[in-house]
């Protein structure tokens, strides 16, 4: 991956996106290539909410401690929503990771309802509450936005690249890259392999690459078939 686009949180910088209609709240998995550029304060991967605040969002970021947590709130509360929270923590700013999450809500098993995965092995959880069938933000015709909370705060400091939705499939690791155990490090598969799985994706999937430098506009072009263009903020 030759591109990638730097978010600081002094700058308040973000990338957003509101669908135009809803499709694969339930079953979705989010995949991005990370590295970290502050440590230690709240910051905010990626966030879906129905109205701007954080009575109703869902969530993915960064703890003070260092821990990723995923969490979904309805109407002020995550009870029967999601509330989870790593055992590790992710302190190397000088790692470029794979984060994936895969997620299904409508698996019969607890622990088979939402997968995290870094560098393409599965995290363990100090927290983990996932409901049963429940509809998550994501994928609805409502804000999403990387790099920052719903009521524009927890800016994130990082670098992102190639991020990938595919509504619709709760994927493993396998879809994106594999880990090479000649050097034990993680391998992105192809522009085109990553493209082709988004592609079968559902209606709100969406890649970018953030390859095209010619204006903020373009930077945000998705690269997929599905034409989800996203829009930066407060970049340069």
């Amino acid at each position: 991956i030759t591109k990638s686009l730097r978010f600081r949180a002094s700058g308040s910088t973000y990338m957003s996106r509101t669908p135009g209609s809803a499709s694969g709240r339930q079953t979705f998995t989010l995949s991005l290539g990370l590295k970290r550029g502050a440590l230690g304060t709240n910051q905010a991967v990626f966030s879906a909410t129905s109205d701007g605040t954080q009575s109703n969002e869902f969530l993915v970021y960064f703890a003070t401690n260092d821990t990723l947590r995923i969490q979904q709130t309805v109407g002020g509360t995550s009870a029967g929503q999601i509330d989870c929270t790593t055992n590790a923590v992710f302190r190397d700013p000088s790692a470029h990771l794979h984060l994936q999450l895969a997620i299904d809500t409508t698996q019969g098993t607890s622990g088979n309802r939402l997968f995290l995965y870094i560098n393409g092995t599965a995290q363990t959880f100090s927290t983990y509450s996932v409901g049963a069938s429940i509809n998550t933000w994501v994928n609805n015709n409502n804000a999403h936005a990387f790099g920052k909370r719903a009521d524009a705060s927890l800016y994130g400091d990082f670098y992102i690249s190639r991020a990938c939705m595919v509504s619709g499939s709760q994927l493993t690791p396998s879809s994106f890259g594999y880990l090479n155990t000649e050097i034990n490090e993680w391998v992105t598969n192809s522009a085109s392999a990553v493209k082709a799985v988004v592609d079968a994706g559902g209606t709100n999937s969406f890649m970018l690459e953030f390859e095209d430098g010619t204006s903020l506009t373009t930077l945000g072009n998705d690269y997929s078939a599905k034409n989800n263009d996203w829009t930066l903020t407060n970049h340069s």
